[in-house]
């Protein structure tokens, strides 16, 4: 960034893995760190203020976060340079591929870096109360901890082993080393500065659509793996549309053909059924785009061999002078967009149908069950037999009496060998 000087905050979590960059990459930039506030009260705004006005040499700077943590923030903050707050859904999504934070969460953990672990203690007392209750609080929901491992550094390890001891919870260690986390800042330089979107091959320059086109399918790729869901593919659209344009805000209308349509907005966690007005709002975009009132932002359509997929709205680009662009970029990409969410339903729609068999191998079984218990207690009715109180002969099905023994021995077949018991000798026999 010839000239100029990028300022990057982070949460202080992310310190460790900052530090361990390749440093010529990254010569032009400057990176600070806000405290973390995971499952506290969220960080100052003041704080983070203080943060970028301490540095004088600084020409852009961007805040970099989970939506839940920085929302409060705004798209800008004031600083004496533009500064833009980039949003994503899972702060964790820095370090990770999404599908596999989405994997182990899935299965009941709580993924941690190393840079938390560092401070695990101070977590728990800020966490309010005595430790106990911190404790008890934690592992509400929580089946086992899991260290995303950035670094492969053994005291990240020790510091799992002490907590993981601390909160009574099996843990393990999943090997993502810095490579992903790397390639997440490198693609958040690239959206802040054209002069990083791709590099010459052969002496050849690449035009600015196609080094734009690249960073976009880059930030895109992921979602074809992992089996996301429909509001993962959305929430994963959103975040590149964040990082690609910077605008204030992202939501998409998803058409849904035989449902209610939704309504997803960046940073928030679930979408809404759409009411009428916002599709009033949508639907106003009847072509592939349509440009919004101020020329700021834009709305533009997501479609794949016919089928209607859903309707992208991007409110007030950061930089105007270059909706154009962002547009011709959107509409590039709408098509693969579109695609990660046809694939996901896709496996949703897989999914759905393999609980719908599950409850139905479930009921059909509960109806074995019953019908093996009404069978048992049928049996158990045709074993009460009718039996003359007087001569204690047995009505058998076609209406005769028969003795006990002939019984017996015709439906049963049981066989007889006659003796005395003890009782009948010495009444008939032994009495004098």
């Amino acid at each position: 960034m010839t000239g100029e000087r990028l300022h990057i905050l982070f949460c202080n979590v992310f310190e460790p893995e900052v530090r361990a960059l390749p440093k010529a990459p990254f010569a032009d930039v400057t990176f600070s760190f806000f405290d973390n506030n995971c499952r506290a009260p969220r960080p100052e705004r003041a704080g983070i203020e203080a943060l970028l006005n301490g540095c004088s040499d600084c020409t852009r700077g961007k805040v970099i976060g989970a939506a839940a943590c920085l929302r409060q923030m705004g798209p800008t903050v004031p600083a004496p340079y533009p500064v833009e707050t980039v949003l994503i859904q899972q702060c964790l999504h820095l370090v990770a591929p999404r599908g596999v934070v989405e994997r182990e969460q899935a299965d009941g953990a709580y993924c941690l870096t190393p840079g938390w672990l560092a401070r695990w203690e101070t977590q728990l007392d800020r966490w309010g109360g005595d430790r106990a209750k911190a404790v008890a609080s934690f592992r509400e929901g929580v089946r086992r901890v899991v260290l995303l491992d950035t670094l492969g550094d053994p005291a990240s390890r020790s510091n799992l082993d002490a907590f993981a001891a601390a909160v009574k919870l099996p843990s393990s260690v999943v090997d993502v080393g810095l490579g992903y986390f790397e390639a997440t800042v490198k693609n958040i330089l690239r959206a802040a500065d054209p002069s990083r979107r791709g590099t010459p091959i052969k002496g050849v320059e690449p035009t600015r659509e196609q080094t734009d086109f690249a960073l976009a399918l880059d930030l895109l790729s992921g979602l074809f793996r992992g089996l996301p869901s429909e509001q993962d593919a959305f929430q994963g659209i959103m975040d590149a549309v964040q990082m690609l344009f910077t605008p204030d805000h992202v939501r998409v209308l998803a058409l849904r053909t035989g449902k209610a349509d939704l309504l997803h907005v960046h940073g928030e966690q679930s979408p809404q059924v759409a009411s009428d007005a916002v599709r009033k709002h949508f639907l106003a975009c009847t072509g592939p785009h349509v440009m919004s009132g101020d020329g700021a932002g834009f709305l533009f359509r997501l479609g794949l061999g016919g089928d209607e997929i859903g309707i992208v709205e991007v409110n007030r680009v950061a930089i105007p002078a270059a909706v154009t662009e962002y547009l011709n970029l959107a509409l590039t990409i709408a098509p693969v967009c579109a695609a990660v969410v046809d694939n996901a339903r896709a496996h949703d729609e897989v999914r759905e149908a393999r609980v719908l068999v599950d409850r139905s191998q479930a009921a059909l079984q509960s109806l074995n069950d019953d019908l093996t218990a009404a069978k048992k207690e049928l049996r158990d009715l045709q074993d009460v037999l009718p039996v003359c109180a007087w001569c204690k002969r047995i009505l058998d099905e076609k209406g005769a009496l028969a003795r006990l023994s002939e019984y017996l021995a015709s439906y049963k077949g049981a066989h007889f060998s006659h003796g005395i018991c003890a009782d009948c000798q010495g009444k008939y026999f032994d009495a004098p």
